[in-house]
């Protein structure tokens, strides 16, 4: 069972529940989507939206898309890219 604080915005609540599940999963969208019972465009999109805004989201990264810049225009953190 995920515990989110008490004084969390609704946003900042699902945001954690979909980072956790994601990490949960082993960065896998697809499980992660179908465990969280969403499609995969809306985790998608939810994580790109994610991404603009600066917040880190762990996932497995392949290298194909090591380099790849969001549809925001921000480059995705170095950290989250593997070597």
């Amino acid at each position: 069972m995920t515990i989110i604080d008490d004084d969390a915005t609704l946003a900042e609540a699902v945001r954690t529940h979909i980072i956790r599940t994601l990490a949960h999963c082993g960065g896998n969208r697809t499980h992660a989507a179908k465990t969280l019972d969403i499609s995969l465009r809306c985790l998608r999109n939810k994580l790109r939206e994610y991404a603009c805004a600066g917040i880190e989201v762990t996932r497995a990264q392949s290298k194909k898309s090591a380099g790849r810049v969001h549809r925001c225009g921000n480059s995705p953190p170095a950290s989250s890219v593997r070597a």
